[in-house]
């Protein structure tokens, strides 16, 4: 910052600054989480398992999607195989499937070389009784493991090169929570690697199939318009209630903004009953809580506040944040940042 506040005339500098800035705050942010998921993890309480419909395929090219500029930056070739399965819609954590195979393939872009190449395959091995089984496979061109260094590979904290942490830029939490990850969900992970010859990374997961996939597919086909809801926002911080309202009005809803949930029960008192179509919550404010005041409009005397729907939002996605906003009265939960085609879809399912 010091840097870019006194160079005001020299923009490739100020470039170079933010370009700087943004990969550091991107850097510590994946250390938070990672540190935040390992503690969670480590604790033995499994994370949230919220289970939902998915496409495997798109959660394929979501991680493909958001990969490809490091792999670009780093002249480094990601590319998604042809995937052929029998069956794509399933039943699972999406989350947690892409948490699993960003670390792995953010490792195998990290430890790669220039002009190298990272592949990623999908195979359905087996199905049987509504759940099949699928191997994900990750090979790399980079600069391989050690014999010595395997028996550690999943360790919190362990790398194979002291250097890892200012030349790769990592810091040895990425294998630990797809090990941890991967043995909730029931699943194996192997790496096969030899210094200087890459690695391959083979995971197997059952998941469950979507056996009435299509069928809801197309009852849902249009969820997605909230078009004319009338929509109270509940957020207090300023850039985040801006940035929601303004994909809200673009969707052609009507809102109204609340900076804390005493503000928020106030406007719901103050507008006629059945004004409002959907309420988006976020939890943490000063004042009165998001979780506070979803219990005050419940308690409420008139008919809206029992049936309105209430939709949190909320950086905090464990299994115990989830279980607190259903005992406040709120009828769904979404993690931030939040997933804005699923928001508009949990909005309109619920009219």
């Amino acid at each position: 910052m010091a840097i870019l506040e006194k160079s005001p005339d020299d923009p490739e500098r100020q470039q170079a600054c933010r370009k700087k800035i943004r990969v550091s705050t991107e850097h510590l942010l994946s250390l938070v989480n990672d540190v935040l998921q390992v503690s969670k993890l480590e604790s033995g309480r499994p994370t949230a398992e919220v289970e939902e419909p998915f496409d495997l395929h798109a959660t394929l090219e979501d991680c493909i999607t958001i990969l490809s500029p490091q792999a670009e930056e780093a002249e480094i070739r990601l590319a998604l195989e042809e995937v052929s399965l029998r069956h794509s819609r399933l039943i699972g954590n999406p989350l947690h499937l892409k948490q699993i195979l960003m670390n792995v393939i953010d490792n195998a872009l990290k430890y790669n070389r220039p002009h190298g190449s990272v592949s990623i395959r999908v195979e359905e091995t087996a199905f049987c009784n509504g759940s099949a089984s699928y191997r994900f496979v990750v090979e790399d061109t980079g600069i391989g493991i050690g014999e010595d260094f395997k028996p550690h590979i999943f360790e919190p904290f362990t790398q194979e090169h002291p250097d890892a942490r200012t030349h790769y830029n990592g810091v040895g939490l990425g294998m630990s929570i797809v090990k941890k990850l991967v043995d909730q969900m029931q699943g194996s992970v192997e790496v096969n690697s030899s210094p200087g010859k890459g690695s391959v990374v083979q995971i197997s997961l059952p998941i469950r199939v979507d056996e009435a996939g299509r069928t809801r597919e197309e009852k849902q086909d249009g969820q997605g318009d909230i078009a004319g809801m009338h929509v109270l926002l509940v957020e207090d911080n300023e850039i985040n209630c801006e940035i929601v309202e303004f994909i809200l009005q673009g969707a052609n809803a009507e809102v109204v903004t609340a900076v804390n949930g005493k503000v928020a029960v106030d406007i719901f008192k103050s507008y006629a009953p059945g004004t409002f179509d959907c309420i988006l919550m976020d939890l943490m404010m000063p004042v009165m809580s998001g979780y506070e005041a979803a219990r005050v409009i419940r308690s409420l005397d008139r008919a809206d506040a029992k049936t309105v729907p209430i939709i949190a939002l909320s950086a905090n996605a464990f299994e115990e944040d989830v279980a607190l906003a259903k005992d406040a009265g709120m009828n769904g939960h979404l993690a931030k940042p939040v997933d804005i085609r699923k928001m508009f879809r949990l909005m309109n399912s619920l009219r």
